[in-house]
């Protein structure tokens, strides 16, 4: 009899659990997400209302991608984490269209924002305008593209952009900032610093992507960063200056990882002013696509003097002077009591 019963019993979608539905979920686009499962009933509805994140982005690279999402009060109020991915320039005006349906300042307990790219300033006032504004917001991965056949941004622009973020955006703790610009020095429109004046932050991990040496002097600082934790920064093609400021009153106590990747050689000066900045590092890594630090002496030095606090560093550093010019120096760290006896390695 139960047998029976059960072998000629039915179930439909809607008999599903409320942790399948999530599953499922998982395995769609957000857009397209409302586009098959609102308004086919209440209870579905519901659970499409629980939803904290809102992921959309291009990569089916097929259709055009349109938004068609109606979202409600109920609905805005959940969203805590939003993230724009649109790769195709003919699909940027996807993120512009979004945020003139729903004002980015309405969604008030946004703690993560992705947007990738911004490449125009029309998006100021609809996007970071009102960051600002978003009173939980926490994390902030934002991309700036410069190309100019992309884009229409200035450097006046880029810079006012970052002004805003850094300046007041006070909740923020973990800024992500691309900024992406041609490196062909006729054709860069980042021919600028964009920090030209006083700046003080709440950020404590900090990426940037793409500055200038001086930039990277600039930021170093605890004028700009006094809570600053962990720091990656990529440096590229530097302007005429390669050394830093003086030292004094420059110290970053707080920073405690550092990660710095340079497209340009960084000499073992540069290191040194960084490391006379920092010192209370646990991990550091560099690297160069120059071969130019690498010294075993020097670096036992760095330790001794100015490291004393580390437990990890990596540098990593590409020989393009051909036949390995450099294997004595790398050979040298193998070989020295000091890296394999007192640092284990």
């Amino acid at each position: 009899m139960c047998y029976m019963a059960l072998k000629n019993r039915k179930s439909t979608f809607q008999d599903l659990s409320a942790e399948l539905f999530y599953e499922i979920f998982d395995y769609f686009r957000f857009h397209e997400l409302y586009e098959s499962f609102s308004n086919l009933n209440h209870r579905i509805d519901d659970y499409l209302a629980q939803l904290s994140n809102i992921f959309i982005t291009d990569w089916s690279y097929q259709d055009p991608l349109t938004i068609t999402i109606n979202l409600n009060d109920k609905q805005i109020s959940k969203v805590k984490s939003i993230k724009f991915y649109t790769w195709k320039h003919e699909e940027q005006h996807v993120m512009r269209e979004f945020f003139i349906q729903y004002p980015l300042q309405s969604f008030q307990q946004l703690r993560s924002l992705t947007l990738i790219p911004i490449t125009s300033n029309i998006e100021f006032p609809l996007i970071i305008n009102q960051l600002p504004l978003l009173p939980f917001l926490t994390f902030l991965n934002i991309q700036f593209n410069l190309f100019r056949y992309t884009s229409d941004l200035t450097i006046r622009e880029l810079r006012l952009a970052c002004e805003t973020i850094i300046c007041h955006c006070s909740t923020l703790k973990t800024l992500e900032l691309q900024i992406l610009c041609d490196l062909h020095s006729r054709e860069r429109i980042h021919t600028e610093s964009i920090f030209t004046q006083s700046m003080t932050t709440n950020i404590k991990h900090f990426h940037i992507h793409q500055i200038y040496f001086e930039e990277f002097d600039y930021i170093l600082s605890p004028s700009f960063l006094p809570h600053i934790k962990s720091l990656n920064v990529s440096l590229y093609y530097l302007q005429a200056r390669i050394e830093f400021r003086d030292i004094n009153e420059l110290v970053l106590n707080s920073l405690v990882n550092l990660k710095v990747d340079s497209d340009v050689p960084i000499e073992l000066t540069c290191i040194e002013s960084i490391l006379k900045r920092t010192p209370n590092l646990r991990t550091l890594s560099i690297s160069s696509s120059v071969a130019t630090f690498i010294d075993c002496q020097k670096w036992e030095y760095f330790v001794s003097k100015y490291l004393q606090k580390i437990e990890a560093f990596r540098l990593y550093a590409q020989d393009y002077e051909g036949n390995w010019s450099k294997s004595r120096e790398f050979l040298d760290f193998q070989t020295s009591t000091f890296w394999s006896r007192e640092r284990a390695g």
